[in-house]
């Protein structure tokens, strides 16, 4: 059976991190963590992150950060340097990246690891928390490969360099609260997202209408998520509704 590596980049997560952790643990066959800034905007946000990766011992594997600067090739380039260090990076296995923001029913990962052996890549559909932890609206993101040759790598931004297809698309299994985390941080980081391009935006955005709670709407910026505003019917993931989140 196929083997799952868990790929998880933080930094200034120190309320979410130890539950990434833990649901990566679940349903990865080995974790690697790389703990660090991937621009200089967001340094300053520094905080007991890497404290609480250190916790988990030899559960998991901490992998230093490959800095240049700028986001799109800093984080390629770690995540290339965590797959160096993958003792199970074999043909057949999968890469799977977890950011500290997202989770999932354990039931659902299950579920989904029986239907993807036919498949070279997962496009995983999500719940975006918008407002609390109740009101969401519609996105995808690729967040699974097969790998398909000993190459396989990653191109800035998380453009896997293996074979795609034919690629399957899960249903809205993500619960995604990436707009739960520190907004300031936020607006640091999408200013140096895509070196030479600020999006600009996406932060007027967020100070004159998310944090004023101005009347709904995602604007003319890039999200790339659907603009309808559901309400969740059910629950979160276990890890996340027994936690102080």
């Amino acid at each position: 059976m196929s083997k799952f590596i868990g790929l998880i980049c933080a930094w200034g997560v120190e309320n979410w991190i130890e539950l990434a952790i833990t649901q990566a643990l679940s349903f990865c066959d080995e974790v690697i963590v790389s703990v660090g800034a991937h621009c200089e905007g967001v340094k300053k946000y520094e905080d007991k992150t890497l404290e609480i990766c250190k916790s988990f011992g030899d559960k998991i594997k901490l992998v230093g950060v490959e800095y240049t600067g700028q986001h799109n090739t800093t984080k390629a380039y770690t995540m290339n340097a965590m797959l160096k260090s993958s003792e199970i990076f074999d043909v057949g296995n999968w890469v799977f990246l977890l950011d500290v923001d997202e989770f999932y029913h354990k039931t659902d990962i299950e579920n989904l690891k029986t239907k993807i052996e036919d498949y070279n890549s997962v496009m995983v559909c999500s719940k975006i928390f918008i407002r609390g932890m109740k009101q969401y609206v519609k996105g995808e993101h690729y967040r699974m490969w097969k790998i398909t040759n000993k190459d396989c790598d990653f191109r800035p931004t998380n453009r896997w360099t293996g074979e795609t297809n034919p690629q399957y698309k899960s249903e809205h299994i993500m619960f995604h609260y990436t707009f739960l985390l520190d907004p300031n941080m936020k607006m640091d980081f999408w200013k140096e997202e895509y070196a030479g391009k600020a999006q600009n935006e996406k932060v007027d955005w967020m100070k004159n209408v998310y944090l004023k709670d101005v009347k709904f709407t995602l604007g003319p910026h890039d999200f790339g998520y659907g603009e309808t505003l559901y309400e969740l019917q059910g629950k979160h993931p276990d890890i996340i509704e027994k936690s102080k989140l």
